[in-house]
């Protein structure tokens, strides 16, 4: 865990892009809300191919995640929802890692 200047905290999460390459998530507090995000990581990788962001909505949305047109794979998390915070952040980074091995395979294509 790295902490960054205003009340945000890089987080290593265990899981790896490739192989020596760690999938680490941005953590902000925004009053009673957390969000999440791997800093636009997962599309920049995979370079944005096409279809990417339809790929993207598809996997992000049925993990209950966002994915932005930006390119930003996040969620925000309330301790009311239920959830653990390091549970969504391994989540969250188990969901950018399946966007970005799926769209490697549509950059192929």
């Amino acid at each position: 865990m790295v902490e960054l200047d205003s009340g945000q905290t890089l987080v290593a999460t265990g899981r790896e892009w490739l192989a020596g390459q760690p999938v680490e998530i941005l953590i902000r507090r925004r009053g009673y809300w957390t969000e999440l995000d791997d800093r636009g990581e997962a599309i920049r990788r995979a370079g944005r191919p096409e279809g990417w962001y339809e790929a993207a909505d598809r996997i992000a949305g049925a993990e209950g995640m966002n994915a932005g047109r930006n390119g930003v794979i996040g969620v925000k998390y309330g301790e009311r929802t239920g959830h653990d915070l390091d549970e969504i952040t391994g989540r969250l980074a188990d969901t950018a890692r399946a966007i970005y091995l799926t769209l490697l395979d549509l950059s192929e294509e």
